[in-house]
């Protein structure tokens, strides 16, 4: 048997926690942005309307499939395109190497609907013949969550910062300050944590910040992808991370920056020393 939780030690301990975030234009994010909107229409024209939309995209393609029964018109081919237009994404090249190409085109992508009415058997299971203090469900999950006085928003910290990251990538892309950035992006925040002999968590510094913005073309001259980089690894392509010349690691954004220089400027000299540099124009063709 273990021993007693009054006799064990108590005593101090490090730990690194993390979180990360993605932006509006993760595939993720835009496959629920679609759905959102799906149902927004919807409940806006039938409040009785009864939803189970799924949407997927690949390769300039958005499709919206499941069951649905509502009084209200949908253009659901409307309502996908504008979605993607909103996100910003608006150009499609059929071209790993090109740099203009966003990955997708709210005026090009193809849209597929693939919608039928609510399924019989689930309609007389949960609202069909019942009260309204009888309804059930058409789906089911469980969820957990916490909330934390470590921030305002009572969420983790970590968590926290990697949201706020991804807003204002967001934001400097669609006010043109960033205007090469691209929708699809994503934040890693971790910070290293003490937790204290009482149980108490305290946070001491951030560990490691990753942005990372998906711009294809770019991504796609620095990988050089006409060159054959799996025999080395004898996996695919995209999965080459483990290949290295001499000492030096051979994809360029896994090489550390040394930042120290910037620690004792001010925002405006470092945004001044970031444009004298090729900092902002190295990805871009």
């Amino acid at each position: 048997m273990g021993e007693p939780a009054t006799k064990k030690a108590k005593t101090e301990r490090t730990f690194l926690f993390s979180s990360e975030s993605v932006n509006e234009g993760h595939p993720d994010k835009l496959c629920d942005q679609v759905s959102d909107a799906v149902l927004d229409c919807c409940l806006a024209g039938d409040p009785k309307s009864k939803v189970a939309c799924e949407t997927a995209t690949k390769d300039n393609m958005v499709m919206v499939a499941g069951e649905i029964t509502t009084q209200t018109a949908i253009d659901y081919e409307k309502v996908v395109r504008g979605v993607v237009k909103k996100i910003g994404f608006d150009t499609y090249v059929d071209d790993l190497s090109s740099v203009d190409s966003k990955g997708l085109s709210d005026t090009t992508c193809e849209v597929l609907v693939r919608i039928n009415k609510q399924s019989p058997d689930i309609a007389g299971g949960v609202h069909v013949g019942k009260d309204d203090m009888d309804v059930g469900a058409g789906d089911q999950g469980i969820m957990f969550g916490y909330a934390t006085d470590e921030t305002e928003d009572c969420m983790p910290l970590t968590h926290s910062v990697a949201t706020k990251l991804g807003k204002k990538l967001t934001d400097v892309r669609k006010d043109g300050s960033l205007w090469w950035l691209r929708p699809d992006g994503k934040t890693q925040v971790t910070i290293e944590y003490v937790q204290k002999a009482d149980g108490s968590v305290e946070p001491q510094k951030f560990h490691t910040i990753i942005e990372f913005d998906c711009r294809p073309g770019a991504i796609a001259v620095t990988l050089a992808l006409a060159k054959v980089k799996y025999q080395e690894t004898r996996h695919t392509a995209t999965s080459a991370r483990g290949v290295h010349q001499g000492c030096k690691k051979y994809f360029e954004w896994e090489n550390a920056k040394d930042v120290k220089k910037y620690a004792s400027m001010d925002s405006a000299q470092v945004s001044a020393a970031l444009k004298a540099s090729n900092y902002l124009t190295k990805w871009v063709d």
